[in-house]
């Protein structure tokens, strides 16, 4: 039977790779109903609203949204894809008023970065935890050369202009109102880049017209998550649900942004959380990006709501399979809420979590499938030998 299944992998694999389509495969899910409920007991919130994951460990940022308690909080699992893991820890839990709480997460090496919104600029908007197994916190933006910040957008790794590091690199944060990054020394928060730790112009000038269907609007202030391309630092916004590419001049400049996926609200102005994306440097599929086509705040929204494009914008063909590599995934639960999902990727594993709010459960996929990985391996000796 094992042999069979194999096969049937395979074939399964070789029809997706002849259409060009690009394979999601579950290798795990993590539940935290139990942590993350109405009762709140843990004071983490009772809605899941950011993820970071390393390839083992996770971390998941919660929201204040009605239920008791009142407090929002970080949750620790060790071991995630281990069944059964209790192996947990809960920091950065802080009283938080309903309609409030965490933002978003943003991990590297051993530095977590955290976006809270507590209604108004607060000392913990953005802060810095050491991933030391002791979670203590570095600095804050209280601390830091920020100062108290509202945590209205997700964080993110500025990795410097070609990758380099050096300055405009460091800890990525998008002050409400402005259409400014600022970038923080990772180890103390202090300024990292030109003039007094302000990028020049992350977003300047009109949006581009590549995205379908164009546009020339300026694009406004309302930036809710930010991602950058290890490689060249080119940045990756999510601006009033849009998707914004903004390309790397130097240490502390960008060119003017160019909206390479414009997704147009029903009935919102995309002012609102939950609106997020994440950069996939993929081996298999080369560089990509995940969002969630949040076309609204209404519940009903499902999975598919995830979309993955280009780096130019343009959409590809994805299927997420379940944990056979054959069936298509299915998403926990029978009910789809606002389509409140965020991302996190690991590039050592080319593994994707993401975190499904309204089932306050978090996914695990490989990048290929680990069928297809096999398949692409033998797919390119197959076309040597033919070229021979």
């Amino acid at each position: 039977m094992k042999s069979l299944a194999v096969g049937v992998m395979a074939v399964a694999g070789l029809a997706a790779a002849s259409n060009g389509q690009i394979i999601f495969q579950e290798i795990g899910r993590v539940s935290l109903v139990n942590q993350f409920a109405s009762v709140n007991t843990l004071g983490l919130g009772n809605s899941i609203n950011g993820v970071a994951w390393n390839g083992t460990d996770l971390y998941v940022a919660g929201f204040r949204n009605g239920g008791s308690g009142t407090n929002s909080g970080i949750l620790r699992v060790n071991n995630a894809l281990v069944t059964g893991n209790a192996n947990t820890a809960v920091f950065g839990s802080f009283a938080t008023v309903n309609g409030r709480g965490y933002n978003g997460l943003a991990m590297r090496g051993n530095t977590l970065l955290a976006s809270y919104d507590s209604g108004s600029n607060d000392a913990n908007g953005l802060a810095a935890y050491n991933l030391d197994g002791t979670n203590t916190l570095r600095w804050n933006a209280g601390s830091s050369a920020l100062g108290n910040v509202r945590g209205f957008a997700g964080p993110g790794f500025n990795p410097g202009a070609g990758g380099a590091g050096g300055l405009g690199s460091g800890a990525s944060f998008v002050v409400l109102g402005s259409n400014f990054e600022r970038t923080l020394n990772l180890a103390d928060g202090t300024g990292n880049a030109s003039p007094s730790g302000f990028n020049n112009g992350v977003i300047a000038g009109p949006l581009g017209t590549t995205a379908t269907p164009a546009t020339n609007t300026t694009i406004s202030t309302n930036i809710r998550d930010i991602d950058f391309n290890p490689v060249t630092g080119d940045a990756y916004l999510r601006v009033n649900g849009n998707v914004v590419r903004v390309n790397r001049n130097s240490d502390g400049t960008y060119a003017p942004g160019t909206m390479i996926r414009s997704v147009l609200g029903l009935n919102t102005s995309y002012n609102s959380i939950a609106n997020n994306l994440q950069f996939l440097n993929t081996n298999a599929y080369g560089d990509l990006v995940i969002f969630n086509d949040r076309r609204s705040t209404a519940p009903g929204q499902e999975f598919g709501v995830n979309t993955v494009i280009n780096t130019n914008g343009a959409l590809q063909n994805v299927q997420f399979l379940g944990t056979d590599g054959v069936t298509p995934f299915v998403a926990a639960g029978t009910t789809f809420g606002a389509a409140n999902y965020d991302f996190s990727w690991d590039a050592a594993s080319q593994t994707l979590a993401i975190s499904d709010a309204t089932q306050n459960t978090v996914y695990i996929f490989a990048v290929p499938s680990p069928a297809g990985a096999a398949l692409l391996g033998l797919g390119g000796l197959m076309v040597a030998r033919r070229r021979r």
